[in-house]
């Protein structure tokens, strides 16, 4: 049993030992101040003393090794971390340690199985609308043959509309999924011709008026590209918005990108899907309207391929959404 003691100041730890085949009692005495740590530390100091010097040249060593050792592990890291969800190249990282050359093996041979896949998707898709384009317009001309006859009633006339509406859903459906796989196409090494965005952008909106504050904004990218993508961003803001309401397009320079705006007075889309909206075939849950899901996909598709970025807000007008796109401008002579 230990006890603690106080005498003239000094505090002492006092013990007592009893054996356990005779009577001798041994008690042992010992000051309990910091100055008796320090003294025993001192007369034991020969075992800690080494190890406590030999800690940072053992540490700095094997953290010197640990961090040569991850440089190439950092290299995949990096070049994997850089690649966008569409880059589906092999790495161009080619390891000269052994052990990684096997995980660099398999994360290509991933990606090129993930590349064939999407392109037999591609492939797929496009094949499947080019061969519905066919029966829907043999559809088509078939009910306007029908229209024309003579002692068709209201109710049979009706009839033969809906089919004509549901032919042409489907025939803009066919158009958006084609817009969708060529804008989705792997970019080729040209980027494409350089067009006036102001001039294409007057000539989709026809009659609608547009302000231009820096005209002769010039971008590069394929001509339909970015045809489609005005015209999906005028047919959303026009049919999302109420009957007789307008659509607000505004083209301006903005350093060194050209900035197209389009507003509407719709409903707007919440916050929380302002990005699952970009997604193939994702609809708003409250939207009454009918649509595709693909328009907006398609627009953010061509806007990447141009190397622009693509943004949704709320209008500052009131209720509605504003589309934002920024495109990189074209110099003049450079490729």
């Amino acid at each position: 049993m230990v006890e603690k003691l106080s005498v003239q100041g000094r505090h002492w730890r006092a013990s007592a030992r009893h054996s356990r085949s005779s009577d001798t009692r041994v008690a042992l005495v010992m000051p309990a101040d910091a100055m008796h740590l320090i003294l025993t530390f001192s007369s034991r100091g020969y075992y800690a003393l080494p190890l406590i010097i030999s800690i940072p040249f053992l540490l700095l060593p094997a953290w010197l090794s640990i961090r040569l050792a991850l440089r190439p592990w950092r290299a995949v890291v990096r070049e994997i971390a850089a690649r966008g969800p569409q880059d589906l190249r092999p790495l161009a990282f080619e390891p000269r340690h052994e052990e990684l050359r096997p995980l660099v093996r398999s994360i290509n041979a991933l990606m090129r199985r993930l590349r064939e896949s999407g392109e037999r998707e591609r492939r797929f898709i496009a094949d499947a609308a080019h061969e519905l384009r066919t029966p829907i317009a043999a559809m088509r001309i078939n009910v306007e043959a029908l229209q024309a006859q003579q002692g068709i009633n209201a109710r049979q006339s009706e009839l033969l509309g809906g089919i004509l509406r549901a032919s042409d859903r489907a025939a803009r459906l066919v158009g958006q999924l084609l817009r969708l796989m060529r804008s989705n196409a792997q970019a080729s090494a040209a980027a494409g011709e350089m067009l006036a965005l102001d001039t294409l952008v007057q000539e989709r909106l026809a009659e609608l008026s547009l302000e231009v504050d820096a005209p002769g904004l010039r971008v590069r990218g394929e001509r339909e590209d970015l045809m489609s993508m005005v015209d999906n961003l005028i047919d959303n803001a026009s049919k999302y918005g109420p009957p007789g309401s307008t659509v607000q397009v505004r083209l301006q320079r903005t350093d060194a990108h050209a900035m197209l705006t389009v507003a509407d007075h719709g409903p707007g889309i919440a916050p929380a899907l302002r990005e699952r909206v970009f997604d193939r075939f994702f609809r708003d849950p409250d939207q009454t309207q009918t649509g595709s899901g693909l328009g907006l996909g398609i627009v953010k598709a061509v806007v990447e391929k141009c190397g622009g970025h693509i943004a949704l807000g709320d209008c500052s007008h009131g209720p509605g959404l504003q589309v934002t796109l920024r495109l990189p401008l074209a110099e003049a002579g450079v490729p």
